[in-house]
């Protein structure tokens, strides 16, 4: 075997190993892909109504998705009515299913809602200028309304799970509430920070 044969072999041996190492990468993007999944960049127009929609937040209840949303009317002289409390199910595509639901229909003006699982908790504000109100709690499952605190000044409901905060009192001397549900009286709290 002469010095060209030699290096030639050698030549061939290394293009070889190399079409092995592209083929490999190739093999290794390709199934990498396959198992990727895929944004979903659609949107979705949730609201149907002609009235003014806010507050939007995201859920999932165990049953489905849904969005939760304040709907405020506007009327006649321009000036909003009292906000109410909706939700719409969604699929897990975002494509809104079956009817929206209405939560409340009183003569408060219900804002600034959240919603964690089986809860939606939001501010009844005692009118549309008041900072006045009552924290509310509303249970999906059973329809259930309970007030967890009425507060001279309340902003900012929150849920997460069996606890609920909020700022309570005037922007210059907030304080941050607690409330564990504990649905017994034994069992809730509520604490100031």
């Amino acid at each position: 075997m002469n010095t060209h044969e030699s290096t030639t072999g050698i030549v061939m041996i290394r293009r070889l190993f190399l079409m092995l190492f592209v083929g490999a990468v190739l093999l290794a993007l390709q199934s990498r892909a396959a198992g990727a999944q895929v944004l979903n960049v659609k949107e979705n127009q949730i609201t149907v109504s002609s009235a003014n929609e806010t507050t939007p937040t995201l859920g999932n209840d165990g049953i489905s998705d849904l969005v939760v949303y304040t709907l405020r009317v506007t009327l006649p002289d321009g000036t909003g009515a009292p906000g109410d409390i909706w939700y719409q199910r969604v699929t897990s595509d975002g494509t809104p299913t079956g009817p929206a639901w209405q939560i409340t229909a009183d003569p408060t003006d219900d804002e600034l809602n959240d919603v964690s699982g089986d809860y939606i908790v939001y501010t009844a504000y005692d009118s549309t200028t008041s900072m006045a109100g009552v924290i509310m709690l509303y249970r999906i499952s059973t329809y259930q309304l309970t007030p967890l605190a009425r507060v001279d000044v309340a902003r900012e409901p929150r849920i997460y799970g069996n606890n609920v905060v909020w700022v309570q009192g005037a922007s210059s001397a907030g304080k941050v509430m607690w409330y564990e549900l504990g649905w017994s009286a034994t069992r809730q709290r509520r604490r100031a920070w």
